[in-house]
């Protein structure tokens, strides 16, 4: 992840990087407490590339009580691999990155492409919903 903070550098004047566990994309049979968390070294390491906000808001602040409106992806975003078998995942990806957008208002946005399949739900997101 250190290369997408030094890619955003080059990009822009400010650079924020969030940290979440998100809990929408894991099915109830799946350990979202066992998830690896290592905010000690990802902020060492975001420390050491000068980053200027870390944004690691709290399960609470993301989803508080009442929360019932999340982004379904259909259509051109999802691409018939990991969807078939994880239904909930997508959605949950897209209405964590349409709030994490809405909260901190970027102008750019850098993630990986490791993951395809969330890459092109992000990117389909990010068109529709300009």
């Amino acid at each position: 992840h250190v290369s997408l903070v030094r890619l955003a550098k080059r990009r822009a004047s400010r650079v924020v990087v969030s940290i979440f566990v998100n809990p929408t994309q894991f099915a109830p049979t799946e350990d979202f407490g066992a998830y690896p968390r290592t905010w000690t070294a990802d902020i060492a390491k975001l420390a050491a590339e000068d980053v200027d906000i870390v944004w690691h808001p709290g399960v609470a602040a993301m989803y508080p009580e009442g929360f019932a409106t999340r982004i379904a992806p259909e259509g051109p975003a999802l691409a018939g691999l990991e969807d078939r078998f994880r239904p909930h995942f997508f959605g949950g990806v897209a209405t964590v990155v349409g709030k994490l957008f809405t909260q901190v208002r970027p102008d750019v946005a850098i993630f990986g492409e490791k993951d395809f399949q969330q890459l092109r739900v992000v990117t389909q997101m990010a068109r529709d919903l300009d």
